[in-house]
């Protein structure tokens, strides 16, 4: 169960902290509304966060395509034996990630040694990106939760509010 940052919770109008001082049901109802504020902002930030690590597994899948691409078409060698032809982009995606570009020293490795390092480079590459797949999942449930905290909240802060009408109701009509 997630926790609730409050903070901002007494930023409350003086004429609405005597109207809440008289009714212990608008009281209920106004700690009812701001639990529900705090949770839906913190659903938002959960949002915000999913989107970028969808972002993110996006940013994996284009690159686990290009290693499978690289790996099914083949890469020249250059004087060096280092493979020509990989991208800026994919390289330093592999170097910040931790994931190792396959090269090899001229004439050192043959077809199937390259071969299994792309096959190595790959199966870590997928083994992150279902890392980030569970961690999307992982975070949708824990907003599920926080919305469901909401409507929680909410359902309560309508009920007092319906309960504190009647008494009012009531006591107008002088039952």
């Amino acid at each position: 169960m997630s926790q609730v940052n409050l903070n901002g919770a007494s930023n409350v109008s003086g004429t609405l902290l005597d109207n809440v001082a008289r009714s212990p049901q608008m009281a209920f109802a106004l700690l009812q509304m701001k639990l529900a504020e705090a949770n839906k902002n913190e659903a938002m930030n959960g949002i915000h966060s999913i989107e970028a690590t969808q972002a993110k597994k996006a940013e994996m899948a284009e690159m686990l395509n290009k290693a499978r691409d690289y790996k099914q078409n083949g890469l020249h060698l250059n004087d060096a034996g280092i493979p020509s032809g990989i991208d800026d982009k994919f390289a330093k995606y592999c170097n910040d990630n931790g994931i190792t570009v396959p090269h090899y020293a001229k004439y050192a490795d043959s077809k199937e040694d390259l071969d299994k390092k792309w096959d190595s480079a790959i199966a870590q590459m997928q083994t992150k990106m279902d890392t980030i797949g569970s961690n999307i999942q992982t975070k949708m449930v824990q907003l599920q939760d926080m919305m469901g905290q909401y409507n929680s909240y909410m359902q309560g802060a309508n009920s007092a509010i319906a309960t504190s009408n009647q008494t009012l109701s009531s006591l107008a009509r002088g039952q």
